[in-house]
């Protein structure tokens, strides 16, 4: 027969007691770990669609840059071309009178040359007045360092204005020259 001594009964009290905090820790740190892996996956997640987010919108604003270059490349080719058709015609008049002709026509015809590119790259700039926002107001505040509110907030009041229409993630803006002169 073995008699427990009151030092026996504490001893194994507390190696019970060490077991169940024991146990308890471990379910905590589970816990926590499972917790600090769904949170990472949900961080992993959002940052794949935020980088998925800011790459449409490069290449959108990439393609957008390549038109407008494209478009100004052909304003300085007619631009070099009137010049050397000038020159050549210029080198090829037979008195001053046919030299001056020769010039007034072609500073007039740069002269509406420049107003219908003028207009014709304004036409162009006013198609890029439609914009598609490809990541959510949420994001969009954040990279510009405000909260969603504010943003929604200066939307309203852009919109209030008549300087911009919005609906869902389509913007479009209503007058860019008073826009421009408000904003700046």
């Amino acid at each position: 027969m073995t008699t427990s001594t009151p030092l026996d009964n504490v001893i194994e009290h507390a190696t019970e007691t060490t077991k169940a905090a024991n146990e308890r820790v471990r379910e905590f740190a589970q816990i926590g770990v499972r917790k600090a892996a769904e949170g990472f996956e949900q961080i992993s997640k959002a940052a794949q669609t935020a980088s998925a987010e800011m790459n449409s919108q490069f290449v959108q604003a990439r393609d957008g840059a390549t038109k407008a270059s494209l478009k100004l490349l052909e304003v300085a080719k007619e631009d070099a071309d009137a010049g050397f058709a000038a020159w050549r015609d210029f080198l090829s008049a037979k008195s001053p009178i046919e030299a001056f002709d020769i010039s007034a026509k072609y500073w007039r015809g740069r002269l509406e040359t420049r107003i219908a590119q003028a207009q014709d790259l304004g036409a162009f700039a006013r198609k890029s007045d439609d914009i598609e926002l490809v990541a959510n107001k949420a994001l969009i505040a954040s990279r510009l360092s405000l909260t969603p509110e504010t943003l929604s907030r200066l939307f309203h009041e852009l919109s209030a204005n008549g300087l911009i229409a919005i609906s869902g993630r389509h913007i479009k803006i209503l007058d860019y020259e008073r826009m421009t002169t408000e904003l700046m």
